[in-house]
């Protein structure tokens, strides 16, 4: 039978970690995250949530902002030669750098339109809610692939981290609970054939 327990208890480090069945864990896991997920105001949270985000990044994209500038300094740079050439006349390296700088305009504008399409995809609140839902009608296993990024287990607590849809991603900085309870969770009792019931800490976050 595996456990998921701390290996410091093995190496007596201090660690007072209680061992948790691996099937015990799943079911534990599994009907916690199918409760929640069913409820329409978590459900709401965490699509509002989300929506925030994404409008956050296509407000700060920095990478159109970048495109955005370097298309006004290449537009500069080609009125500066046309007002030296309505001065001085024309020249073969005038005209080179006039060409190339052509070329650099439109590639930024090329590049500008691919990058602002791509940020004009948005997620509604209907299809983020849909990516949560549709999850439920999955099979145990793949319900929790669809669901659970990952799972950090401590002695006193259990964290759950969710899936996001792809478009819409966080990385470690972000992230919202929207759920934070004590609890009661199974354990095993040593030489004894039920389980026992700790008070633990459940936290849900996306």
């Amino acid at each position: 039978m595996l456990y998921y327990k701390c290996l410091g208890r093995k190496h007596k480090n201090g660690c007072t970690k209680a061992q948790v069945r691996k099937e015990i864990l799943e079911k534990y896991v599994l009907d916690n995250v199918v409760e929640q997920m069913s409820k329409p105001e978590i459900l709401e949270k965490a699509a509002n949530y989300l929506l925030q985000v994404q409008e956050n990044r296509i407000k700060q994209n920095s990478v159109v902002a970048n495109l955005v500038k370097e298309k006004r300094q290449t537009e500069n740079a080609i009125n500066n030669i046309m007002d030296a050439i309505e001065q001085d006349g024309q020249s073969a390296t005038v005209m080179k750098r006039m060409r190339e700088l052509e070329a650099k305009l439109t590639d930024v504008e090329k590049r500008l339109t691919i990058e602002k399409s791509q940020t004009a995809f948005r997620l509604t609140k209907e299809q983020i809610t849909e990516y949560y839902k549709s999850a439920l009608e999955k099979e145990p296993l793949l319900l929790i692939n669809h669901f659970v990024k990952e799972i950090q287990l401590y002695d006193d607590k259990m964290i759950i981290i969710y899936n996001t849809p792809k478009s819409i991603n966080l990385d470690e900085s972000q992230g919202f609970s929207f759920y934070d309870k004590n609890v009661k969770m199974p354990y095993v009792i040593q030489n004894r054939q039920y389980y026992g019931l700790k008070d633990f800490r459940l936290i849900m976050r996306i």
